[in-house]
């Protein structure tokens, strides 16, 4: 039904005009509130398409593998100054919040042995803080020879995504600019545990304490 004219009503009542527009005006918030719902839902939907569908159409099930090498372009990590030239090799130092993070698209249907060479720490307690979290859960570092450390990440099905940080105490770092150096990061999937038969694979660390 179409509503009077806003004139003719107040022709007839001021009182009846306000009445209409309060009605008109309760009107409007309600769509805007639906309005506001189904935006927030839209971007909800988009936010858990970039954040898992996506990831998980582009990995590629052999892509089983991951590399960096300090001499390598950055288009990874935000926390890292330009290379610095060794004698035998190169390393980027990172910066002095002591974190280095980073997305990788890998198959997540098998375990992973994750390798970084540290350069520098730019103090013990530095280095005594290092660790390694997956998925923002703690994975401990299974072996250590000099400053290569070595982890193994277990599985996970649910997963489209492997997602590290290598992290130190920020109040370890003091007031230096940087925290430590590193010269390569390797991912790769464990072949011995992809090759084995299922009843005859390694079984998985017990990781619990801490887990990844």
């Amino acid at each position: 039904m179409q509503r009077p004219n806003l004139y003719q009503l107040f022709q007839a009542s001021p009182e009846l005009l306000f009445e209409d527009l309060s009605h008109r005006l309760r009107d409007m918030d309600e769509r805007i509130q639906r309005l506001s719902g189904r935006i927030d839902d839209l971007a909800e939907a988009m936010e858990n398409f970039i954040r898992h569908d996506l990831p998980a159409q582009r990995a590629r099930p052999d892509v089983s593998a991951w590399t960096y090498h300090a001499l390598m372009p950055n288009a990874v990590f935000d926390t890292v100054y330009e290379p610095e030239i060794l004698p035998s090799s190169a390393k980027r130092w990172v910066k002095a919040t002591g974190r280095l993070s980073a997305r990788l698209v890998l198959a997540r249907a098998r375990q992973y042995h994750f390798e970084v060479q540290v350069a520098d720490f730019v103090n013990p307690e530095v280095e005594a803080s290092f660790a390694l979290k997956v998925g923002g859960q703690p994975c401990p570092w299974l072996s250590r020879e000099g400053r290569l450390f070595k982890a193994l990440v277990p599985e996970e099905q649910d997963a489209a995504t492997l997602d590290f940080a290598l992290e130190v105490d920020p109040a370890a770092v003091g007031d230096h600019d940087v925290s430590f150096s590193f010269e390569t990061i390797r991912v790769y999937a464990n072949a011995a545990a992809d090759d084995a038969p299922p009843d005859r694979r390694p079984a998985t660390p017990d990781l619990q304490e801490p887990g990844c």
